[in-house]
């Protein structure tokens, strides 16, 4: 492990075969030669060292790092994972979570339903979606009847049968003789059947369950909006589509709704290979995502996301060797140490290595 250089390692950069290459200031030149080679071993991380540029030669000590006075070399070392370049990555998001910006409202008739998916708009990729899975009164009017007299403007109209899992409550704001002229949503309720109320399916002239305040037969329109919703579709976008989301007008007429969207690394694009690699981790720019990644002959063939982080913007992504170039400390016949104290059994040459513990050493 420690025995001196083996000689077919030393010697001019500028002949045949396969030597050792130092950057080195050798005494007696100011300039920095960068095809510096070993002449002899002179101890423990000290050389004779020459270049093909100048007759001189001298003693020389390794150095970790670039060189700042005559009489210093270093050698790179780079270990198995350092290797390769060229592949870069970029993301792909789909929706981590989301808020309600506006629910969705409009004119009687014109509803969303329970089950449905109502896909974002905008932005590039595979479109994600939002599942409602209740509804909840986004408008309300008078019916074909407004009472039979006896409302006053303390009456409540009252929607809690089974269909609702929290009762509605509408306000008779203004009467005329007792008929009912004005109405304000106190409670938007829960409605939870997918088949929507009233005549046709379209929430109009529905009775309420209980009147509270006075009052007797009158009927209602209703127009019911998503309350409680979920993600239907993750979704992979290229381009996120800018907050406020819109979401797609209901099949059954309901428009308007938006939600704010906060999204998750949902997959890679591998833009280039890359060659040469060992090993790689996958780096991203910001937030927790995390990925790995699958090479095949030194090149990067897959990546697979494994945590998406939470992001408002598209993350960069790098792809990084898993460990960086080192300094050699001493050279021996087949091994070098760094001056991490780390060790390697070394090749001149820049071959594929096979596995950790191995390390190509700058070499011409």
């Amino acid at each position: 492990m420690g025995r001196p250089i083996k000689k077919k390692s030393i010697g001019t950069t500028a002949a045949s075969g396969n030597q050792i290459q130092a950057t080195a200031i050798i005494p007696g030149n100011a300039q920095v030669f960068t095809d510096a080679y070993v002449v002899s071993q002179k101890g423990t991380g000290k050389y004779i060292m020459a270049s093909p540029s100048t007759s001189v030669s001298d003693l020389v000590s390794l150095v970790n790092g670039p060189l700042t006075a005559a009489g210093q070399a270093n050698v790179v070392v780079t270990p198995w994972g350092a290797h390769g370049s060229g592949a870069t990555v970029t993301a792909n998001l789909g929706i981590n979570t989301f808020s309600y910006t506006v629910i969705g409202a409009g004119a009687i008739g014109n509803n969303y339903k329970i089950g449905e998916s109502l896909a974002l708009q905008g932005g590039t990729g595979t479109t994600g979606s939002i599942t409602v899975n209740s509804l909840q009164i986004g408008n309300v009017t008078i019916g074909n009847s407004a009472g039979t007299g006896g409302f006053t403007n303390t009456s409540y109209l009252i929607f809690n049968n089974e269909n609702w899992s929290s009762p509605a409550n509408v306000h008779v704001t203004t009467v005329s003789g007792g008929n009912i002229t004005g109405l304000a949503i106190v409670n938007a309720g829960v409605y939870v059947n997918p088949t929507l109320p009233g005549i046709g399916g379209l929430g109009s002239n529905i009775q309420p369950d209980v009147i509270l305040g006075g009052g007797s037969y009158a009927t209602v329109n209703l127009q019911l909006s998503p309350r409680d919703v979920q993600v239907g579709a993750v979704g992979d976008y290229s381009t996120i589509p800018a907050n406020p989301v819109s979401l797609a007008t209901s099949s059954y007429g309901g428009s308007g709704a938006k939600v704010n969207i906060t999204w998750q690394v949902s997959s890679l694009d591998i833009t280039a290979a890359g060659t040469g690699y060992d090993a790689v981790n996958l780096v991203f720019g910001s937030g927790t995502a995390a990925a790995t990644a699958t090479l095949t002959g030194g090149a990067l063939t897959s990546a697979t996301v494994t945590s998406g982080g939470s992001y408002a913007a598209k993350p960069s992504v790098t792809v990084q060797p898993i460990t960086s170039p080192v300094y050699a400390a001493v050279i021996y016949d087949n091994t070098v140490k760094d001056f991490n104290g780390n060790e390697y059994y070394y090749n001149l040459d820049q071959t594929t290595l096979s596995g950790p513990g191995q390390a190509t050493i700058q070499s011409a």
